[in-house]
C-alpha cells in the first residue's frame, strides 16, 4: 500500500513539472505569439553559437550571429520567404531596430529575398 502511494505521488509530481516545462517552453510561445500576430523573441543572448529567433506580425524570422574577431554580426532571414508579401519596408526596419536593441554593436545584415525588396523603392499603397 505504501509503495502505492509512493507510485501516485511520484506520477503527481512528473505530471507537475511536465506541465511547468510545457508552459515555460519558449518555443510554445513564439509559436503562440505568431499565431497572435505579435512581437516575441527567442533568444539567448549569452550563447553566441544559438541563433536568434523572433515573430513580428505572424512572421518568423531568424537571426545567425557571428563573431568574427571584434565585429559581431547577425544576419536576419525570413522563415518562410513567401510571407515577404505580407510586410513593408517598415516592418522591416522596424524587426531591424528590436535587434539592434537586443545587440547595439552588431551589425544587422538581411539575406535574400529581403535584402532585395529593401533595394525596390517602396510602393505607395491607395
Amino acid at each position: 500500500m505504501l509503495l502505492m502511494r509512493l507510485l501516485v505521488i511520484a506520477l503527481l509530481v512528473y505530471f507537475v513539472l511536465f506541465i511547468i516545462r510545457y508552459v515555460r517552453n519558449p518555443k510554445r510561445k513564439l509559436m503562440q505569439a505568431k499565431e497572435q500576430n505579435e512581437f516575441y523573441v527567442v533568444d539567448e543572448a549569452e550563447n553566441v553559437r544559438k541563433n536568434l529567433e523572433l515573430t513580428y506580425k505572424g512572421v518568423l524570422f531568424e537571426g545567425e550571429k557571428y563573431i568574427n574577431e571584434q565585429i559581431f554580426s547577425i544576419t536576419m532571414l525570413l522563415k518562410n520567404p513567401d510571407q515577404l508579401n505580407d510586410l513593408t519596408h517598415e516592418d522591416i526596419r522596424l524587426v531591424s531596430a528590436k535587434v539592434s536593441t537586443l545587440y547595439p554593436k552588431a551589425i544587422i545584415s538581411w539575406k535574400s529575398p529581403v535584402r532585395e525588396f529593401l533595394k525596390k523603392e517602396p510602393q505607395k499603397r491607395p
